[in-house]
């Protein structure tokens, strides 16, 4: 109220003008309470998450003081997956080093391997867990829902029940040893446009198959973070196309540098005690399905138009003669073809018999082997044909 303050003070305004402008600025003040900033927090009131002003306040001071003063995360220990080039995880490991904590990253390890590093991660480091960060995913673009394959699978086994397997893991050696003083917080990342691709319908499927909710006695999903206008990352590369539109639309991008800091401050010690009492769902996302349907509508029509040219000019043109145009030169593909060698006749080998015993066959040295002989030549060009 500091403006209003000024306006009351001034003595050639009229009270009556000062009574307009004191309604005037209460509207304009009401209107800003109403609007929802671009990094905001909710929690669930019934089955439904609403943007809470006073959690999204705390947060906004958390990365002021980040920013400014800085922050410690001595004595916390996090176990981050997806740590690899081009990631969000590689920036939030900076940070976390910066804040000096112990980190657990796992490697990339052969099948065997990995089953048993699962098995003795918290056994040989004794870690007490704070932070579970599980960020590991893959991209599938291109892949709709009826051209599932073994690349859709694999993600799914990634982002969906090797995440249950990392929270199982780590609530059972929690109750084994008895770790019941320090909580641990899951930061789990969501979709930001309700799965419009399959890679991000993945990643919303993770809020409907695990959820915001206790996880074990100790561990609890208990920050959901909406990824949004994020770009330059390998697993979002989709995005880094329609970057340029999402700017023309006025929406807010972030780099992976950018976005790392944000999740260090949901890492903050006072957000990490709010979540002990009640999940939070952190909107850090402004990204409107818009965009992308009209990017979708244009991608059509623009097809449309090309197929429709096309038609036109084989019908004006004859079928031929759009090949007279074309600039792109396709050449045929090595393609070899071998007959099966001619075999001998009867009448050819009836002198081979003139040559028996005038050798002595105990002292003749063979050397023998194996060979391959077929439509298509040796075992050397055969391979060319099979490919």
């Amino acid at each position: 109220m500091k403006l209003w303050t000024i306006v009351k003070s001034q003595s050639e305004i009229s009270d009556d003008q000062k009574n307009r402008i004191k309604a005037l600025y209460e509207g304009v003040v009401r209107s800003l309470r109403t609007k929802v900033p671009l990094l905001h927090l909710k929690r669930k009131v019934g089955t439904n998450w609403e943007y809470s002003s006073n959690l999204t306040s705390v947060y906004l001071n958390i990365l002021h003081k980040i920013a400014t003063a800085g922050t410690t995360f001595k004595v916390k220990n996090a176990l981050l997956t997806g740590v690899g080039k081009g990631s969000i995880c590689v920036e939030v490991v900076k940070g976390l080093f910066s804040g000096v904590a112990d980190l657990l990253l796992p490697l990339y390890l052969s099948t065997k391997t990995r089953s048993r590093t699962w098995k003795l991660l918290l056994t040989t480091f004794g870690m007490d867990l704070n932070f579970i960060l599980p960020f590991a995913g893959i991209p599938e673009n291109g892949r709709e829902i009826d051209g599932i394959d073994n690349k859709s699978e694999l993600a799914h086994c990634i982002m969906l029940t090797n995440l249950l397997r990392i929270l199982g893991a780590v609530k059972g050696k929690q109750a084994s040893r008895q770790f019941l003083t320090c909580p641990t917080q899951v930061i789990l990342p969501l979709s930001p446009n309700h799965a419009c691709t399959l890679t991000q319908r993945f990643l919303w499927k993770r809020s409907s198959s695990v959820g915001l909710q206790k996880a074990g006695v100790n561990i609890s999903v208990s920050l959901g973070l909406l990824l949004g206008g994020l770009v330059g990352t390998t697993l979002m590369g989709l995005t880094n196309i329609i970057a340029h539109k999402l700017k023309s639309y006025g929406i807010r991008t972030f780099s992976a540098k950018e976005m790392a800091f944000n999740i260090l401050g949901l890492m903050h010690p006072l957000l990490f005690s709010i979540t002990q009492d009640e999940p939070i769902w952190a909107d850090l996302n402004e990204i409107t399905t818009r965009i992308q349907s009209s990017l979708m509508k244009e991608s059509d029509l623009r097809r449309a138009i090309a197929h429709d040219n096309a038609t036109d000019y084989k019908i004006l043109n004859g079928v031929d003669a759009e090949c007279l145009i074309q600039t792109v030169d396709v050449l045929p593909h090595a393609n070899f073809r071998f007959k099966f060698p001619d075999l001998e006749t009867q009448e050819t080998l009836i002198n081979v018999t003139k040559l028996c015993d005038l050798i002595d066959l105990e002292k003749v040295m063979v050397v023998t082997g194996s060979g391959e002989a077929g439509p298509w030549g040796n075992s050397r060009t055969r391979w060319e044909m099979e490919a």
